[in-house]
């Protein structure tokens, strides 16, 4: 004789069993034959979620189980610890404090030093022009004065004797000699004039 097959509730029974016993491979084999044999069977689809060790498997027969019965708390409670838990809020940024924005700002930054005063010229100072004029020029060479003419003694020699006398040209007077002062101020005049030129060509390249 053929033994006649087991019914979903011995299925149920036996899988139930095994779970209890930790045969968790057993367990699955018995309760997946239950839910074949009897789909309505919110017991086997609760058993199998437990005895199955896939998430995704046992999120479905929990699935199932409140299809068939939407108020099983056991289902609800399954499926509330299989969702991943939500990531925590991050925190708002802390505001702005009176105390934040009296924090002093940074110094600005100093400004460029001015440039350096030009050096003074050093041409002839003040002193040394002063000292140059007056100091003595020195004496002009004495001009060698010229030879004295010789008195015209031309005479004519048709006239008479008496007359040679009135013929004779009356010597000229020798000429003067130039002073040595004028000469000096002639010098002194011409060095002034060369300094003056001098300073003012200094004035025209410092301006």
């Amino acid at each position: 004789m053929t033994p006649s097959p087991e019914s979903a509730d011995d299925l149920l029974r036996e899988g139930v069993a095994a779970l209890r016993a930790g045969d968790r491979a057993l367990a699955t084999s018995l309760l997946a034959r239950a839910v074949r044999s009897d789909p309505s069977s919110e017991r086997a689809w609760l058993f199998l979620a437990g005895a199955v060790t896939d998430p995704a498997q046992r999120r479905s027969c929990l699935e199932r189980v409140l299809i068939l019965n939407p108020q099983n708390d056991a289902a609800r409670q399954g499926l509330r610890s299989l969702s991943p838990a939500a990531p925590p809020v991050p925190a708002p940024p802390a505001p702005i404090t009176a105390a934040a924005s009296t924090i002093p700002l940074p110094p600005p930054p100093a400004p460029p030093a001015p440039p350096a005063p030009p050096a003074p010229p050093t041409p002839t100072t003040t002193t040394q022009v002063m000292s140059l004029l007056s100091a003595e020029p020195a004496p002009a060479p004495e001009p060698t004065p010229p030879p004295a003419p010789e008195p015209a003694t031309s005479v004519t020699m048709r006239l008479s004797p008496a007359m040679v006398a009135l013929d004779v040209e009356p010597p000229l007077p020798a000429r003067r000699q130039p002073d040595r002062l004028v000469w000096a101020l002639v010098l002194a005049l011409g060095l002034m004039l060369m300094l003056g030129s001098a300073a003012y060509a200094v004035i025209l390249l410092r301006g």
